[in-house]
């Protein structure tokens, strides 16, 4: 089983590589394989991704979590991954991805599922939600000013 596993995790280290030749002008790609637990690839780019977009969120559905929306990068240019309904995974959390500011670049660290008490995974989307909607709020404030600078 390891040993398909390191296949597996190689062809798809691989595969990546194949598919990104255009984007390292644009991005770097950090693609690493984690002890059993798959294979993680971020990216490194000189753009920053455009705001957030809202999206509501749907009513609960038992035995699911709501995956928002997020900016990923697509070889040349972010592209907006609309939000999605997940099974939940006992024991695990899931991570949203996110973009953060390296220097002078802009890492995308994937999204993943992490081993969590249940406490702490709900604090987790807790949090989530309270980032996804201060990030909203500064949305709309810069769309305010947008619009009182443009006269409109």
């Amino acid at each position: 089983m390891k040993k398909s596993v390191g296949v597996i995790a190689a062809l798809t280290v691989f595969s990546v590589s194949a598919l990104f030749p255009l984007a390292s002008s644009a991005a770097d790609l950090d693609i690493r394989v984690g002890g059993g637990r798959g294979v993680a690839i971020g990216v490194d780019v000189g753009r920053p991704p455009p705001p957030m977009r809202y999206e509501a969120l749907p009513p609960q559905r038992d035995g699911y979590i709501w995956v928002p929306g997020y900016w990923t990068w697509a070889g040349q240019q972010h592209v907006w991954v609309e939000g999605r309904w997940e099974r939940e995974r006992p024991g695990y959390a899931y991570v949203p991805g996110r973009w953060e500011q390296r220097g002078e670049r802009w890492h995308y660290e994937p999204e993943r599922w992490e081993e969590h008490r249940r406490e702490e995974a709900y604090r987790d989307q807790e949090r989530h939600e309270e980032h996804r909607y201060r990030e909203e709020r500064r949305d709309e404030h810069r769309r305010e000013e947008w619009r009182d600078r443009d006269g409109r």
